[in-house]
């Protein structure tokens, strides 16, 4: 089964059951319910899996909402080999996606923002989207991501996505070609 979402509909909440997802095309955040309200814990890109709790029959631990506008595909598991893999896929996915929220929350602000739209481009075969300024989640959402005041990040933004040249309209767009995908 395929579901498409889009920005800040919800997938599942913390506490509900259900099944494994691979997210095909966009990106989910995940997140928990604090006493200082919602709490970012984690983003998953094209290519990774999302509510392995499900494999355990145990309910889902964060809620999952769309970023952006995201694909997803209900993933299925006939057996314990199945299972297993997908357990130790989501286990080497996690390290990777703990090594971005680092680089999301480190160094100077134009490094952040440039490893975001990276991440956000990057497709489920690891190749570049184009990326438009208006695909980006919002500054409230961005902020959440990196620690970064929303202020600054429309200053960087400015630097990253120039406007739109109306003799050149793909000039905004042309950060997919500035950057190459960090590792």
């Amino acid at each position: 089964m395929e579901k498409s979402l889009k920005k800040g509909e919800s997938l599942f909440r913390e506490g509900d059951s259900g099944t494994l997802w691979r997210v095909a095309q966009g990106a989910i955040l995940l997140q928990k319910e604090t006493e200082d309200g919602v709490a970012l814990t984690q983003m998953a890109l094209p290519g990774d899996i999302i509510g392995l709790e499900g494999l355990c029959n145990r309910p889902y631990t964060n809620s999952a909402v769309a970023l952006v506008e995201t694909k997803l595909i209900q993933q299925g598991v006939s057996g314990d080999f199945s299972a297993f893999a997908a357990v130790a896929e989501g286990y080497f996915q996690q390290q990777q996606r703990m090594h971005d929220m680092s680089k999301l929350r480190t160094g100077s602000v134009a490094s952040r923002l440039k490893y975001l739209v990276q991440m956000l481009a990057k497709s489920k075969d690891g190749k570049r989207e184009k990326l438009d300024r208006k695909d980006l989640p919002t500054l409230r959402e961005m902020s959440q991501i990196m620690d970064i005041t929303g202020e600054t990040i429309c200053r960087e933004l400015k630097a990253l996505f120039p406007q739109v040249d109306k003799t050149n309209p793909s000039k905004a767009s042309a950060i997919n070609d500035a950057f190459p995908l960090a590792a």
